[in-house]
């Protein structure tokens, strides 16, 4: 099976997002980040690490895995190119630079025909706009991840929510157990989801 987390805007938690639910599904899954941003945000989260993670960071696809989650750069496809996959996670923020790209890379998905799932990333819902625009229609049936300081401090420890202890992270671990299930759902029943 085959995940892409993708936005054309830098900066929504394409990479927070692809390692924790790679961690999130180790325990049940041989996993693969397939880290393809120029930046390799996944392969320097690998290296703080010390190679001790319960899925594997490269640069490339590999055989062998029962999951590759694809971690795409922020740019738009060559030619609205995408790769292949089984779901596309696409994240964004709430501002309104971010969810006007976001708008765009749906659109994409939509043109193209590809199943996806939006997931809107550090939600305050003491903010206007956040709750304002979490009643736009193009993200019906999103995922909502609040703004939890836990899924971003642990990335510069190369550690995951789920390798980590602490205030904060219980709640945050289970945000992305709620993406994981979203995703499960949505790859049993893919009639039911269609763009």
């Amino acid at each position: 099976m085959r995940l892409v987390v993708c936005c054309f805007k830098g900066g929504v938690g394409r990479t927070t997002l692809s390692l924790n639910l790679a961690a999130a599904f180790a325990g049940q899954s041989r996993v693969l980040v397939n880290d393809r941003d120029p930046q390799c945000g996944s392969v320097a989260w690998s290296a703080m690490s010390d190679g001790e993670t319960p899925f594997t960071v490269s640069r490339a696809s590999s055989p062998g895995f029962d999951l590759e989650i694809q971690d795409l750069p922020p740019s738009a496809p060559v030619k609205d190119q995408l790769p292949d996959a089984d779901l596309y996670l696409v994240p964004t923020l709430l501002d309104g630079g971010s969810f006007v790209v976001y708008l765009r890379t749906i659109e994409t998905l939509r043109r193209q025909g590809k199943p996806f799932l939006p997931v809107a990333n550090r939600v305050n819902l003491k903010r206007a706009e956040h709750r304002r625009r979490l009643e736009d229609p193009s993200l019906a049936g999103a995922i909502v991840i609040p703004e939890r300081a836990a899924l971003a401090s642990y990335y510069e420890l190369g550690e995951t929510v789920f390798s980590m202890r602490g205030s904060g992270v219980d709640k945050a671990r289970q945000d992305i157990l709620r993406v994981g299930q979203a995703i499960q759902k949505r790859l049993a029943n893919p009639g039911r989801w269609q763009a």
